[in-house]
């Protein structure tokens, strides 16, 4: 039996999966699966980042080594005809479209004061 502390926010995810085997996978404690050894490998990879199995940190697996690419393949010479090869300059982004140009829209007036000015002006002070 191997003892999984899964990673705290996968707690509950993992306590689905281990309530879905048969035999349910059981708790060791209220962090802890006691899961069998030959069920550890149907464990998915996701439940297990961040956990820790047997008191030891969880390590991904090495993905499988991409195939090596041959070399450059040899490219085929045009004969020399004594003229030299034209080099073409680099593309160039494209310039953005010009930003839109709102219309103009009427503004909204300006905040009438409420203070003790307006209160005088109103009553002729």
């Amino acid at each position: 039996m191997i003892r999984i502390w899964p990673r705290p926010d996968l707690r509950r995810a993992f306590a689905e999966w281990a309530v879905a085997q048969r035999p349910k996978v059981p708790t060791v404690s209220p962090s802890e699966f006691g899961v069998p050894d030959e069920l550890v490998p149907a464990i998915p990879e996701l439940l297990l980042q961040g956990a820790r199995l047997d008191g030891q940190p969880y390590a991904t697996p090495d993905p499988a080594p991409a195939p090596e690419l041959p070399a450059d393949p040899p490219t085929e010479s045009a004969p020399d005809s004594g003229q030299e090869e034209q080099v073409l300059p680099a593309p160039t982004a494209e310039p953005a479209p010009p930003a839109a140009k709102q219309e103009d829209q009427p503004r909204a007036a300006p905040p009438v004061s409420r203070g003790r000015g307006a209160r005088k002006a109103r009553e002729g002070r």
